[in-house]
């Protein structure tokens, strides 16, 4: 009697514990923002052509976890949360290292025009001010900041572009000053010689006046 009372208490608790529900699993809810985040960015930068393949896989995690949320089914959001956020990881580190690449292509050509305008002598202050902002972007492409280097050598392409106008500006100027001169100069050249050809035809007719005399 002790045994079989002893057999229902162990199955009565087996069962018990068998009935007892599962833990809740906790809405991901710090991995929906970083999605969101992340695929913002891609989208504001438009960085999907950069990986086509790793966004449409992001893309798919994306909606399957935003469906999985709404409908509270955490695990299966949750899990494919992550795969949108790996993805799309992907896209915005190859997207931005693209983009960083062809932002130094523009930044290093502008600072080769600027120097062929002789910004570093005309205007060293606007070009050393340009020059910095690309070492900073250079350091920072070595430091594998890809989006803050696009940043800084897109600022430095601009500030090339401004000490490169400030020079051709000064050397119009300096030349339209050495024009202005020179014009002076052939006015001053134009008039001795007319003062010279009146002096000449002054002389002729007073000859002529001494030899009549």
């Amino acid at each position: 009697m002790k045994r079989a009372l002893a057999t229902i208490i162990a199955v009565g608790t087996l069962l018990a514990a068998c009935a007892t529900p599962p833990e809740p699993v906790a809405a991901p809810d710090e991995a929906y923002d970083t999605a969101k985040v992340l695929r913002s960015q891609i989208l504001e930068f438009d960085l999907a052509q950069y990986a086509r393949r790793e966004f449409e896989i992001g893309e798919t995690a994306f909606r399957t976890a935003e469906t999985a949320y709404r409908a509270e089914e955490y695990t299966v959001a949750a899990e494919n949360f992550d795969v949108a956020i790996d993805n799309y990881t992907i896209v915005i580190r190859d997207g931005f290292r693209e983009i960083a690449a062809t932002q130094r292509e523009r930044a290093t050509a502008e600072k080769v025009r600027a120097e062929a305008a002789r910004a570093p002598v005309a205007v060293p202050d606007a070009y050393n001010a340009a020059l910095e902002v690309y070492n900073d972007a250079i350091r920072a492409l070595e430091a594998g900041d890809n989006q803050g280097a696009a940043e800084l050598f897109e600022n430095a392409t601009r500030l090339f572009s401004f000490a490169t106008e400030q020079a051709e500006e000064r050397r119009r100027r300096a030349q339209q000053a050495l024009d202005r001169v020179d014009e002076r100069m052939r006015g001053l050249d134009a008039q001795r010689e007319a003062l010279e050809e009146e002096a000449r035809e002054d002389l002729a007719e007073d000859e002529e006046e001494e030899a009549d005399g």
